[in-house]
């Protein structure tokens, strides 16, 4: 957290994704602004439309009368990591059968390999460097969540519960990263997929089809306006 805190990340991806939210609070509109230039828009911008984690950041910026700058780079951030790190630590729980220390261990374990695997490539860049993005909650919370739920599921612990919170966590990542209309029904695919062929339980292949669905439609609504077919005029 207090690297998030003190570091600046000035890439290209923070003037969009920072500059929509202060844009959207200072226009009072969502998405209608250029965040570079503050021109009016004649259409929404596709390859963002479903990335809509700035349009959060500014309806809570305006809500709670906060500085958009410091709801996208400061306040949010902190919320991700330490949500991030106590999934960590369920994660740990059930991988050490329940043992405290391990888990704190575990925990520790992970900042290290986050703090030394810090690229462009990996999970730990969104979750230190580039923590305003949406793709920040999708590579760390939303995947860390998968993972417990499926470990959860696979134990036969409430999985009833797990499944419907799984179905949750899929569905809110669609609007999170245009990445996650990929990302998770792979992630579903080899977590959950993989218990229902250990366990042989084949009639739960409708909860599958049901994490998947809502990703896969958005990136069929994605395919439609890169062919032409669908238009996004404002």
């Amino acid at each position: 957290m207090l690297i998030v805190f003190t570091h600046m990340d000035n890439s290209a991806d923070a003037s969009y994704y920072v500059g929509k939210a202060a844009t959207d609070v200072y226009k009072n509109s969502l998405g209608l602004f250029n965040p570079y230039t503050g021109a009016e828009l004649s259409r929404f911008n596709v390859r963002y439309l479903f990335s809509c984690f700035p349009d959060y950041n500014a309806v809570i910026s305006k809500f709670f009368n906060l500085h958009a700058l410091k709801q996208a780079k400061v306040i949010m951030p902190q919320i991700i990591i330490l949500v991030t790190n106590i999934l960590y630590y369920q994660v740990g729980m059930i991988l050490t059968e329940n043992n405290r220390k391990k888990s704190a261990l575990f925990v520790f374990w992970i900042f290290l390999i986050n703090l030394y695997s810090n690229t462009i490539y990996t999970s730990a860049n969104f979750l230190l460097l580039r923590t305003y993005e949406g793709k920040a909650v999708l590579a760390n919370t939303i995947i860390t969540g998968i993972i417990l739920c499926c470990l959860q599921i696979y134990r036969g612990k409430s999985p009833l519960f797990y499944k419907f919170l799984l179905f949750f966590i899929t569905l809110s990542s669609v609007t999170f990263s245009s990445s996650s209309m990929l990302i998770v029904p792979l992630a579903v695919s080899a977590g959950f997929l993989t218990v229902i062929f250990i366990k042989k339980q084949y009639r739960s292949l409708g909860w599958y089809i049901l994490y998947t669905l809502p990703n896969l439609m958005t990136g069929f609504i994605y395919l439609l306006y890169t062919k032409g077919i669908l238009s996004f005029s404002i």
